[in-house]
């Protein structure tokens, strides 16, 4: 009995470090996924030459596939957000996503489509949605903009650094007058699945920390992703000066000449 109480033991202990392995295997994938996306990011930036897959810009859909349920929501937004950086003139998101889509009993396929290349023209203006490090330094000087924090309460709290880890990045800590709006409260739950909200329920969780439709509003997470979903949100509701931080979290926190607040903020 007291070898099978060893065995029963060591088998537990295979299963823990089994799933740490996976665990640690699945916390890598966004990270490789994030690089991937900056090298597509970086083709699409390359100019206005034609290029495959490119459809015209009268049939442009970018289809949010991932259901906003999912923490990782941000395939529609993200590409919203670049494709306005580089002039794409007309660009929708599915609202809902593909778990929408299903409820609403409409076709799907597996079948890959081919679309036609095209070539549009650059607005060399619209690269003024994405600020950069520099940009974000001006903003601490500048109070009519709200730095507009968007992640999760652990990482504005300073329990955690990223959603990938609470020590994934060198410092936890938010940046220096930022205000909050966890980004899941720009969604409701419906039948057909969370939603955006109404623009009305919008501006009412903006009202909460000071931004009016007429408020500069400079966006930030961790790396771009739910401030694009936060962005796609203010921009519905009608607030019209609303940028993003691409860099976010995982570049300020990095740079240690950069100030950070540190702790709990209800206790400064």
């Amino acid at each position: 009995m007291k070898a099978l109480s060893e065995n029963k033991k060591a088998a537990l202990l295979s299963i823990l470090l089994l799933l740490v392995g996976c665990t640690m295997w699945e916390l890598s994938i966004p990270a490789q996924k994030a690089a991937g996306e900056l090298t597509e990011y970086e083709l699409l930036t390359g100019g206005g030459a034609p290029k495959a897959g490119v459809p015209p810009p009268s049939q442009v859909l970018v289809k949010a596939w991932e259901q906003l349920s999912n923490p990782f929501y941000d395939a529609g937004p993200n590409d919203k957000g670049i494709g306005i950086q580089i002039g794409y003139p007309s660009i929708k998101v599915l609202h809902g996503g593909m778990a929408a889509w299903e409820a609403a009993a409409l076709p799907s396929t597996t079948q890959a489509q081919t679309p036609a290349p095209a070539s549009f023209a650059v607005d060399p203006a619209a690269a003024g949605l994405m600020l950069t490090v520099d940009d974000m330094k001006a903003a601490l000087d500048r109070p009519e903009v709200v730095i507009l924090d968007v992640r999760d309460v652990d990482e504005w709290v300073a329990t955690s650094s990223s959603p990938y880890g609470k020590d994934f990045c060198p410092r936890k800590g938010r940046i220096p007058g930022a205000k909050w709006i966890e980004w899941y409260r720009m969604m409701k739950p419906t039948a057909e699945g969370p939603m955006m909200k109404a623009s009305e329920e919008v501006l009412a969780e903006c009202a909460t920390v000071g931004i009016a439709s007429e408020t500069p509003v400079y966006i930030y997470c961790f790396k771009g992703a739910r401030a694009s979903n936060t962005f796609l949100a203010l921009k519905e509701a009608g607030v019209k000066d609303v940028r993003i931080y691409f860099g976010s979290w995982n570049e300020w926190s990095r740079d240690p000449s950069l100030p950070i607040e540190e702790g709990l903020p209800f206790a400064h």
